[in-house]
């Protein structure tokens, strides 16, 4: 029953966050994508992972390890947009909007891809007062 795999993915990622502060990166990634096999259609889980893919790959020295987080993270975001798109909730804006900043960011950044950025971003504003979303725009 879905309340069952929600608190199960839920104890799982307190887990992988709790690995996270104590910098151990392999049990944050095991808890973690242990939370997306029990629970695979929680799209709030994929935006968590992708967002903390993001962090662990700003703290990398460029290369394919930074690279490779940042796939990862970006695979996962679209997987959440794609899930909240499907399924959106008016209570879930801030979440999705966040999303789709972070996406934004993916781009502007990564892949240096300022146009498809800001169309994320704008995105972002549509759905939630989005603070970074807003800075992020006086960059055009």
């Amino acid at each position: 029953d879905n309340e069952m795999l929600d608190a199960e993915s839920a104890k799982l990622t307190e887990a992988a966050l709790a690995a996270m502060k104590a910098g151990d990166a392999k049990t944050f990634t095991e808890k973690f994508e242990q939370a997306l096999r029990t629970n695979p259609g929680e799209p709030v889980t994929h935006m968590n992972y992708g967002s903390l893919l993001m962090q662990f790959a700003a703290s990398q020295p460029p290369g394919d390890n930074q690279a490779t987080l940042l796939n990862r993270a970006e695979g996962e975001l679209v997987t959440a947009a794609n899930m909240f798109q499907v399924n959106y909730k008016p209570k879930l804006a801030p979440i999705v909007s966040q999303t789709f900043f972070l996406l934004g960011e993916i781009q502007y950044f990564a892949r240096n891809n300022p146009a498809k950025a800001k169309s994320l971003y704008e995105q972002s504003l549509k759905l939630w007062n989005h603070a970074g979303a807003q800075e992020a725009l006086k960059r055009y």
